[in-house]
């Protein structure tokens, strides 16, 4: 296609209003990259020639502004303003205007979007940004009874420079075992982000995300309780560059069944330039028998380097019976690092993890006496290179036995500094939020690698504590007796000398008591201005509650919040504030699955 022109003055044939609206309904889900009108091929591929389409009355006029939904809305409202909020999720999609240089926001007001009332799928849009209240507050709820296979909740084939953030997306009962697309973008996520994401409740068809990213970023999205025909998470072909950061895959079954050699892997990123995983939980993913369940390694196709970093997370009961139910590999020229990480209660009949390739392992645990092994270094020889797999500065049970390298053609460069050992964790109870923290006699507090250069690890851990304390690391996911990581980008300015704010326990799951000291001298040097507040943030300065109000006559005071009689917050990283004449104390605090 040469050209695509849209003008009233040339006629060189129209398009009715029931036409376009016929065309609009039967290819939504095809035509999402330019939105409303694209060519798919040419009849005649010699021919020379062009598109001129002369539309004469609009069907539907686009609006540059913010555009403001409600489950309480009305379509026939202007959508401008959070009094005047649409309905449709869709409609408010299609009615935006936004380019390049005008990006727009489509906003989410708190509520549940049921299926009677909205149109699916619901689509995302270049430079339209999709921004609810946060995914305990906006939820799409999808209870649609009669739904075809391959149904999309939340899709695009082609979106660029977006943010889609802060809400869940929830399976109704009606669904049953049909087999739905909650989120599907086939091709590319250019320059985007997509952020406090929680898919929940529903019977995946292929996969409950398939990306294709590029520079993207995937951050707090969350997929649990879930069952799958087939695959939960993939790239479809390949992951082309982006970041995967603060997400969960957790208690999520799949039900596929068949020839080992023809089954997908439950999770699974095919890398072509870059990819980084930072702080990311993979737990309790279920397979039938023998098919794998995570997967990270080079493009199939490609031939040039890539760059793979995974860091911080945790691998947790992975279990299946297959070889291996952990798959890192990649060719010799690579650089392909895992640190940090923790891997517990997981097994294959071979090993916990399979690997090949140039990789290096620094600062892990690697602790699954159920598995024979804790790792198995296949045999790339076949395919023009040897494997070269470097560990240092690890836990791994069983020590050098706990290492499988049957062919001779692998260098295994096996360090002095790993240990075999207990990591004596604190709890290994998962509903304890203490669960594979480390306990104060833990061999692994202070034993990771004195150079972290070229490691890439983020700066805080999975709780959310600086990932380097009193100047070297620990193994595994957590940093001991470290204190609350706050980056130039959080909610906080100079705390209040005088007041002291705490949290505990800290992580939590349903409750915890929240501890503010004002002294009274203190209080006496504000003019008698005793109003104190404590709100709590969002990671992105988001101010999404209000607590009761501080009593500045006592020295302190405790208040022992429940999550549960609050409106629910997503699990993740948040910040107390506690303010008084215009000062602040901040503290950070987790909530944990």
């Amino acid at each position: 296609m040469k050209t695509m022109v849209a003008t009233p003055r040339i006629s060189t044939f129209s398009i009715s209003i029931r036409i376009f609206r016929s065309t609009l309904i039967l290819c939504l889900w095809k035509i999402l990259q330019i939105f409303y009108i694209q060519r798919n091929s040419n009849f005649i591929v010699t021919s020379d020639y062009h598109d001129t389409i002369n539309y004469q009355t609009a069907y539907r006029s686009e609006v540059n502004h913010d555009l403001y939904v409600s489950p309480e809305g009305n379509d026939d409202n202007s959508g401008l303003s959070p009094s005047q909020a649409l309905r449709s999720i869709t409609l408010a999609m299609h009615k935006i205007k936004a380019d390049s240089l005008n990006s727009k926001t489509v906003h989410l007001l708190p509520g549940v979007y049921s299926s009677n009332d909205q149109i699916f799928p619901i689509p995302l849009k270049s430079y339209v940004n999709l921004v609810g209240s946060g995914s305990g507050y906006s939820m799409i709820l999808f209870d649609q009874s009669n739904v075809i296979y391959g149904t999309r909740v939340v899709g695009s084939l082609k979106a660029n420079n977006s943010l889609t953030t802060g809400f869940s997306i929830q399976g109704g009962v009606n669904l049953g075992l049909a087999e739905v697309y909650p989120i599907q973008i086939n091709m590319l996520l250019v320059d985007s982000e997509v952020s406090d994401i929680v898919i929940e409740g529903f019977h995946i068809y292929y996969s409950g995300i398939f990306m294709k990213p590029l520079r993207t970023t995937y951050s707090g999205l969350v997929i649990r309780n879930c069952t799958t025909a087939k695959v939960a998470v993939t790239t479809f072909s390949d992951w082309v560059s982006g970041t995967l950061k603060d997400c969960v895959f957790e208690n999520i079954e799949s039900l596929n069944t068949g020839d080992p050699e023809d089954l997908p892997t439950v999770i699974d990123f095919w890398v072509k330039e870059q990819i980084n995983i930072e702080n990311c939980v993979f737990r309790d993913i279920r397979v039938q028998d023998q098919q794998m369940i995570f997967h990270v390694s080079n493009s199939r196709q490609d031939t040039q380097p890539v760059d793979i970093v995974i860091n911080n997370s945790i691998f947790d009961d992975l279990r299946h019976n297959g070889e291996y139910p952990i798959v890192f590999g990649n060719r010799d020229i690579d650089n392909f690092t895992v640190s940090n990480c923790t891997f517990v209660g997981n097994y294959g009949t071979f090993a916990t993890i399979g690997t090949g390739g140039r990789l290096k392992f620094r600062n892990n645990i690697m602790y699954n006496p159920d598995a024979p092994k804790e790792m198995y270094i296949y045999n790339t020889f076949p395919y023009g290179f040897r494997s070269r797999i470097d560990l240092d500065f690890n836990l791994i049970h069983g020590g050098l036995s706990g290492i499988s390298n049957p062919f001779m053609t692998n260098i295994l460069i096996y360090g002095q500094n790993n240990i075999n050992a207990d990591p004596l964790f604190e709890s290994t109870d998962i509903d304890d939020p203490m669960y594979l923290r480390l306990s104060a006699n833990s061999p692994c507090i202070n034993a990771g690698t004195p150079d972290t250069s070229g490691l890439n690890l983020p700066y805080y851990d999975m709780a959310g504590n600086w990932r380097i304390w009193d100047g070297i690391i620990d193994m595994g996911c957590y940093e001991y007796g470290s204190e609350p990581w706050v980056s130039n980008d959080d909610p906080v300015v100079p705390e209040i000398p005088a007041i002291k704010l705490i949290a505990y326990p800290n992580p939590f799951k349903a409750s915890t008591n929240i501890k503010a000291s004002i002294p009274v001298e203190y209080v006496d040097r504000l003019n008698g201005n005793n109003v104190a507040s404590i709100d709590i943030y969002n990671i992105k300065g988001q101010k999404v509650l209000d607590l009761p109000s501080l009593n500045p006559t006592e020295e302190s005071a405790v208040y022992t919040w429940n999550r549960g009689q609050y409106p629910k917050l997503a699990n993740g990283i948040y910040f107390l504030r506690l303010s008084q004449q215009g000062q602040h104390s901040v503290k950070r605090f987790i909530i944990s699955n």
